[in-house]
């Protein structure tokens, strides 16, 4: 088979390349909500061009519009000097001429080209490969002189296929080498290519990118393109020349994290990162700004389109990023600004994350929406923003709408100019609007659960939101949810204020008003939960006599018919008699005579005392006044003496006596003491005194014996001059 034959045969073959359209759309659902459609109509009828509200879609039928894209068959080839070589490429859409680049040591072989077929010099290593008929199959024979590793190129560097070219073999047979007669197709070889020629391969990328005015300047048309624009950091501005998916290539596919400033100029194109993980990613104090871009998210990158790790500045002005996937934030930044139009929009997630504390500023005279409810689903809630408490948010525009997508609209203002702080921007911190009622409006209704868009200068003022009533249920209930008292219910519009007040509940005491015991009226139900507990009363105990003792209970205040232990804890020269109940309603002691005993309390506050008697202090032996003893002639004394009491004094016995006319001394008889065997001990007459006062009233005492008569007789006799 002659060479051209061959170059005929394979041009012939028909690869079938699989496109996986992601094309953005609008998608739009009905909801229950219960909304006036002629308001919606009217809110509709002020809605910029591009929101496209009357375009309901599914977001799994997105779509992206399809793009002209040049990719090689297969990828690595091994060949020798002067061996011709087929190499095949292919186009997604049908083409009728490409830009391929051949290095300057290689060649095109025209003899074998067809005649269908027309090679044109383009510039520099590039040259333009035209067929007479539109087609998606491309064969090119090249041939190498010179051994060495070759970077080939079609569609502008769009892909990219390594040649590895090897000095012939000398004892390869001449009619083995003839290239006329045998031409090779190339078939892919996986050849491991060096990261120095990867490197030095980029770098050329980069070159036939820049203006060669600036340097700086990139202007792109392809995904090989950008990515060796966007990794350097030479480059200060990337221009898109035109639309452009993510593509693998053999020279490198990711995207690094920038630490330089960089300026991307969409011009109306946008970018998908298709089945990549890609996304932009900046550090530190690099500024990133984008104009006029429209981003498609890569399936692998969760949802994300920009992330800034650092403290640097994101400018975006005419931005467009929607993803029906994913759980990150379209836009991660610490420091944000948004200008002109915008639509950022989210499946489940806030599209717009602001991060470390830092500052959201939107200021813009066109349409714009930000939205967390890609989906329609106004239970879940998402906020269109994600912040954290000490977060900025700055809105200023002609006019700003809270909703749960762009078809429920349901709160608006004119002329907003507020700051916003809060996690996900839940306070108000400053501003004014028309009517001046942002900060009540906005901070009640913010805790909706529909609120998950921020549509701005989206409607005429002539639009009134739709007025929506609440109900606002007070109940009254114990700690644990029973219910003491008839709940109240009341209804109210939206946006305006209740109150609600508490009960008197006899025996109940209110533990706090609730916080939301006052506010605003809202779509969804309001509970106020007023939560009572007994109430309780105190508990006052008494000694009688105070010296008697001290008592206590384990609990001073109590509600009724809650029960505590109460002990008399009488003192040592004292016994406990008996409780008694001063004061107080319905309370009760279990055991009145019992030192320790459980107290019940009744409906009021409530006195018991403990009576207490002193203790008898029986006669001790004067010589041994730890034992205790049975005096003879034992006398009757007083009782209750007191603190300072006389517990014992003997009888004087001086027994027969004889009289005399003489003067006589007589001597009084021993005390006799008994003890516990019977025996009797005798010690001198005595009198026993106990001093139980505190020690501070002990001041002394003296003691007086007062002889009150004579000396008697059994008959009476007095004897004179005793």
């Amino acid at each position: 088979m002659s060479f051209r034959k061959q170059a005929a045969f394979v041009g012939a073959i028909i690869l079938f390349f699989q496109v996986v359209p992601l094309s953005l759309i609008h998608t739009y659902a009905e909801t229950e909500d219960s909304v006036d459609p002629q308001l919606v109509d009217t809110f509709r009828s002020h809605q910029p061009e591009y929101l496209q509200l009357n375009q309901p879609m599914d977001p799994s039928e997105q779509k992206i519009e399809a793009v002209q894209e040049f990719s090689f068959v297969d990828k690595t080839f091994r060949t020798t000097v002067g061996q011709p070589v087929l190499l095949r490429f292919t186009s997604t859409l049908p083409a009728n001429e490409v830009l391929v680049r051949i290095p300057a040591q290689g060649q095109i072989v025209e003899e074998e080209i067809s005649n269908e077929q027309l090679i044109q010099h383009s510039h520099g290593e590039y040259w333009l490969l035209k067929t007479s008929n539109q087609q998606t199959d491309f064969v090119l024979p090249v041939v190498f002189e010179t051994a060495g590793q070759y970077f080939l190129t079609v569609d502008h560097d769009a892909d990219h296929f390594y040649l590895e070219v090897e000095e012939e073999d000398p004892q390869q047979t001449m009619s083995e080498f003839s290239p006329a007669a045998q031409p090779v197709v190339t078939a892919e070889q996986n050849l491991v290519i060096s990261e120095e020629l990867i490197s030095a391969e980029n770098e050329r990328l980069l070159e036939e990118t820049l203006n060669p005015a600036t340097r700086s300047t990139s202007t792109v048309r392809n995904w090989s393109q950008f990515r060796s624009a966007w990794n350097s950091s030479r480059t200060s501005e990337i221009i898109f020349g035109d639309n452009f998916d993510y593509s693998s290539s053999i020279t490198g596919s990711s995207l690094n994290a920038r630490s330089t400033n960089i300026s991307i100029v969409g011009s109306g194109r946008w970018i998908s990162f298709g089945t990549s993980s890609n996304f932009l990613e900046m550090n530190g104090s690099a500024n990133l700004s984008i104009h006029s871009l429209e981003f498609f998210p890569g399936n692998g990158s969760g949802g994300r389109v920009i992330r800034h790790n650092g403290s640097g500045l994101v400018d975006a002005n005419n931005l467009i990023a929607e993803s029906s996937f994913g759980s990150f934030p379209l836009v991660e930044a610490q420091n944000l600004t948004l200008s002109n139009s915008f639509r950022l929009r989210s499946w489940s997630s806030s599209p717009i994350s602001i991060v470390r504390g830092g500052t959201l500023t939107i200021t813009t005279t066109a349409s714009g929406v930000i939205t967390g409810d890609y989906r329609r689903n106004p239970s879940i809630g998402t906020k269109p923003i994600s912040s954290n408490v000490s977060s900025r948010i700055i809105l200023n525009t002609n006019r700003l709408t809270m909703g749960t997508n762009l078809e429920t609209p349901r709160s608006s203002w004119d002329q907003v100019n507020v700051t916003l702080s809060g996690v996900n921007g839940s306070q108000v911190v400053s501003g004014h609007s028309d009517p001046n009622d942002f900060t009540d409006r906005y901070t009640q209704l913010f805790n909706e659960s529909w609120y998950s868009s921020l549509i701005f200068n989206g409607r005429g003022s002539e639009f009134e939101p739709p007025i929506q009533t609440g109900t606002v249920t007070a109940e009254y209930v114990d700690i644990e949810g029973n219910e003491l008292a008839q709940s109240e219910s009341i209804t109210g519009n939206v946006g305006t204020s209740y109150t609600t007040q508490s009960k008197d509940i006899d025996g109940w005491t209110l533990i706090e008003v609730p916080s939301n015991a006052s506010g605003l009226f809202t779509q969804e139900p309001i509970t106020v939960r007023y939560v009572y507990q007994r109430k309780k009363w105190s508990l006052s105990l008494q000694a009688n006599p105070t010296l008697g003792g001290s008592p206590s209970s384990d609990n001073e205040t109590l509600s009724e018919k809650e029960t505590t232990t109460i002990r008399a804890n009488p003192n040592d020269e004292y016994f406990f008699v008996k409780w008694e109940i001063v004061s107080g309603t319905n309370a009760k002691i279990a055991n009145e005579t019992a030192e320790t005993t459980i107290f019940t309390m009744g409906n009021e506050d409530t006195t018991i005392r403990a009576v207490y008697e002193m203790k008898t202090i029986l006669p001790v032996d004067p010589l041994d006044p730890e034992v205790e003893v049975a005096p003879e002639n034992k006398p009757e004394l007083p009782e209750a003496q007191g603190s300072l009491s006389i517990d014992f004094v003997s009888s004087f016995n001086f027994g027969s006596q004889a009289l005399s006319i003489h003067d006589q001394m007589y001597y009084a008889q021993p005390q006799r003491l008994l003890t516990g065997d019977g025996t009797v001990n005798e010690r001198p007459n005595y009198v026993q005194i106990s001093d139980r006062r505190p020690v501070s009233e002990r001041n002394g005492w003296q003691l007086s014996v007062t002889q009150n008569g004579q000396f008697r007789n059994e008959s009476g006799h007095e004897l004179i001059g005793s």
